[in-house]
């Protein structure tokens, strides 16, 4: 289904390690006349030193104000802007 963003913004966390970024993200969408909001980029969506990653993501979510929500048919609460695998979940399997 389609949402409508609320927030986006790049965040950077420093700390002795050194600096993380992520993004993050709140937007509401509707299934089935109710209405759900969620800040879930992908499942397993964290936050790294690679800025650049981050960045392009930020700015692709700057494009406009409307995105595509995927959402789970059996409890639609759960839902994510981007499915499958991603980099930082298969970091985490790593």
């Amino acid at each position: 289904t389609w949402g409508t963003l609320l927030q986006r913004e790049l965040v950077e966390s420093s700390d002795s390690d050194g600096t993380t970024y992520r993004v993050e993200v709140r937007y509401r969408y509707a299934v089935a006349g109710r209405e759900y909001e969620s800040d879930r980029i992908a499942f397993g969506y964290t936050g790294s030193s690679a800025h650049g990653t981050h960045l392009a993501i930020h700015r692709r979510l700057l494009d406009g104000d409307t995105v595509q929500v995927r959402y789970n048919p059996a409890d639609p609460a759960e839902a994510a802007l981007v499915h499958g695998l991603h980099q930082s979940t298969i970091f985490m399997l790593i």
